[in-house]
C-alpha cells in the first residue's frame, strides 16, 4: 500500500512539474515511473495468486474430509451419490476460484496495458502457470519491454 500511495506521489508531482514548467519530464523518466507501476502490478498480482491458491486449498481439504466423513458414516449404497455430489460442489467452487483469478489478475494487466500505451511504453505479459487442483492456470505478469 506504501508503494502505491509513493507511485501516486511521484505520478503528481512529475506532472505538476510539466503543468507549472519546473521540469521537463524525459522519456526515461515516463519508462522509469511505467516500470514502477507494473512492479506493483504484479505484487497485486502475486497476492491474487496467494489468496485464490489458499482459498482453493480450503475448499480441498474441505472437501477430503467431507469424504472421509461420507465413508465413515455412510452405508455402500449412499456413499456413491454422496462422494459425486460433493466432488461436483468442489468441482465447481474450485472453478468459480479459477475464473475469479483470472478475471482479477486480467484486470489488473489490461489496466497496465492501457496505462503505459498512453504514455508510449510497451508492456508484455509473461504468463506464469498456477496450479490449482491439479489443473493448470495461465496467469499474466507484466514487464516493460520500452518505451
Amino acid at each position: 500500500m506504501k508503494k502505491i500511495i509513493i507511485v501516486m506521489i511521484l505520478t503528481l508531482l512529475t506532472l505538476s512539474s510539466v503543468v507549472y514548467g519546473e521540469e521537463q519530464t524525459t522519456d526515461s523518466d515516463i519508462v522509469e515511473m511505467i516500470e514502477v507501476e507494473v512492479e506493483l502490478t504484479n505484487e497485486r498480482i502475486e497476492y491474487y495468486i496467494d489468496e485464490h491458491v489458499s482459498y482453493s486449498e480450503y475448499v480441498i481439504e474441505s472437501y477430503n474430509k467431507e469424504i472421509e466423513f461420507i465413508n465413515e458414516h455412510y452405508s455402500n449404497e449412499m456413499k456413491h451419490s454422496m462422494i459425486h455430489i460433493a466432488t461436483e460442489k468442489k468441482d465447481y467452487l474450485i472453478n468459480q476460484i479459477i475464473n475469479a483469478l483470472i478475471g482479477v489478475t486480467n484486470a489488473e494487466a489490461d489496466r497496465m496495458f492501457k496505462r503505459a500505451e498512453s504514455v508510449g511504453v510497451t508492456v508484455v505479459c509473461e504468463y506464469t502457470v498456477v496450479i490449482i487442483d491439479n489443473r493448470e492456470v495461465l496467469i499474466d505478469p507484466i514487464r516493460v519491454v520500452g518505451g
